[in-house]
């Protein structure tokens, strides 16, 4: 991730304040002011202890309400640093902010990020965060449990935060967060950033950061006592509130967290005591520093983030989590690419253009238990054999959600048979259409049906409904091509052949 840039500052941004121990805090806002404010009024009660750096993601609130609050707030010296971005960027400020070291630094060897729109009843918060720190070497990061009083009353919401697991005998109960009030050991989160944004060129994402800390044999935990309130969940209860409406306006996770957008940003910083004793207009009590004029960024297209490893898949699975997307898998999808789905193949014969996710389905699925909703392949099973189909259905009830279907299309054995039963099977159209005119006769017909195409082994609804149930599926049903009860999975098969179709839920 490269970064060229014209610089116009005047004082360096990676300074470490010598004699500041409190703890660096970055805090990412936009778009509605009560919710900014709430929660800097909030943070700011803690500026004794930690070093606030704001960061804004521009929008139409920012001229007459954001920026000239927070810049009272650097006037009172509540904060050490405000960096605004002239777009809206989404968590790439966090990127641009913490890997390019912008914020406001002291000795502390802890750093925080949160986002901006959470608050905290608890007076003890922090120390509850620093002794889990400091008590525990195996712990990577702490956030904050969150409080769902106020959790949104729609579809899927009640996955948003999976239970936390409490821990015997320690202080902190493990569970991945968001970035709510996060705090981790500064060299260690430097550290995970270059992994994460420079070698593996995924983006700031806390389900990225989750993962790798795992990775490291490390544990991402929360808060046993404290519990933040998130503020923006308030909004869902206003179907027109505007906010929402530029969450909705998004109908694609993906733009929303991973996006290659950057643009020019501002940094504001209040004048030390010292020097501000020279400054007669107050209003020149805040340095506006024009900082870096971005004029090329390394490319990362959506085929470079989809890399053959693990984590692609927890990156789409939490994008689909965020924005309450269904989350649908298409396997062997083979050169039929579904729009909607994310598309896994191996690709062994190097013929496919269109692929999400390249992956060898003889292996377990890389996805979590119980996070999927919808799966879907065809022409699929019958290319691998009995035990290899068993495990890729046993695999894929792990990672159904409770309710979550799956849709099996294949060739059906008793069409086979009716094909080499029929007195004129010569004239069948699909040996036209395959260029199989060559078939001489009718057992060499049945032999093709069986062990042409990569063929290992044929069902029919009696077969295929026994193996279902042999993998640990129980409402399972036949359907007709093309039809379903469930609205993803209508016209989905691409071929004629495709003459058994079953639904089975988990």
């Amino acid at each position: 991730m490269n970064l060229s840039a014209q610089q116009n500052m005047n004082i360096d941004k990676n300074q470490i304040d010598q004699n500041d121990t409190r703890i660096p805090c970055v805090v990412l806002v936009f778009f509605d002011f009560e919710i900014i404010k709430k929660s800097l009024d909030f943070v700011t009660q803690y500026s004794d202890r930690l070093a606030i750096t704001v960061v804004e993601n521009c929008s139409q609130n920012t001229a007459t309400k954001i920026k000239p609050y927070i810049e009272q707030l650097l006037k009172a010296h509540k904060i050490e640093r405000y960096i605004l971005f002239d777009e809206n960027i989404s968590s790439n400020a966090f990127d641009v902010v913490v890997d390019q070291k912008l914020f406001y630094d002291t000795q502390s060897p802890y750093l925080m990020v949160t986002d901006g729109d959470l608050t905290i009843e608890d007076k003890n918060w922090l120390d509850e965060q620093v002794a889990i720190i400091e008590q525990n070497p195996e712990v990577f990061a702490v956030g904050l449990e969150l409080d769902l009083v106020n959790l949104p009353q729609v579809s899927g919401a009640e996955t948003w935060v999976p239970a936390a697991t409490p821990i015997q005998d320690k202080n902190y109960n493990l569970g991945d967060t968001g970035f709510w009030f996060v705090l981790s050991r500064k060299a260690a989160f430097l550290k995970a950033c270059n992994v994460i944004l420079h070698e593996n060129k995924l983006r700031f994402l806390d389900s990225i950061f989750c993962d790798y800390s795992r990775e490291q044999e490390k544990k991402w935990v929360r808060t046993k006592k404290a519990k933040a309130y998130h503020l923006t969940w308030d909004v869902y209860k206003t179907p027109g509130h505007s906010y929402r409406k530029i969450r909705e306006s998004k109908k694609d996770p993906l733009e929303l967290f991973i996006h290659n957008r950057y643009c020019n940003y501002t940094i504001y910083s209040p004048l030390k005591k010292r020097e501000r004793n020279i400054v007669d207009n107050s209003e020149k009590s805040i340095i506006t520093q024009q900082k870096i004029v971005i004029s090329e960024r390394e490319e990362v297209s959506l085929a470079d983030l989809l890399k053959e490893n693990r984590k692609n898949a927890k990156v789409l699975l939490e994008l689909c989590k965020a924005k309450g997307y269904l989350l649908k898998l298409h396997l062997g999808c083979g050169t039929v690419y579904h729009k909607g789905w994310i598309n896994i193949d191996n690709n062994s014969d190097n013929n496919i253009n269109e692929l999400d996710l390249h992956w060898d389905l003889r292996y377990k699925l890389p996805f979590p238990d119980n996070s999927v909703d919808f799966v879907f392949h065809e022409h699929f099973l019958e290319h691998l054999t009995v035990q290899e189909a068993l495990s890729s259905l046993k695999d894929t009830l792990r990672v159904l959600k409770p309710g979550g279907v799956l849709r099996v299309a294949m060739p059906d054995l008793r069409q086979a048979v009716s094909d080499y039963l029929n007195p004129v099977w010569k004239d069948l159209p699909w040996l036209k259409q395959y260029g199989l005119t060559f078939v001489q006769t009718k057992a060499e017909l049945m032999n093709m049906n069986f062990r042409a195409w990569g063929h290992q082994y044929l069902y029919d609804d009696e077969e295929l409904l026994r193996r279902l149930q042999e993998a640990g599926f129980e409402k399972i049903k036949i359907c007709p091509w093309h039809q379903s009860e469930h609205a993803a999975l209508v016209n989905l098969e691409t071929r004629e052949q495709s003459t058994l179709v079953a639904e089975a839920t988990k």
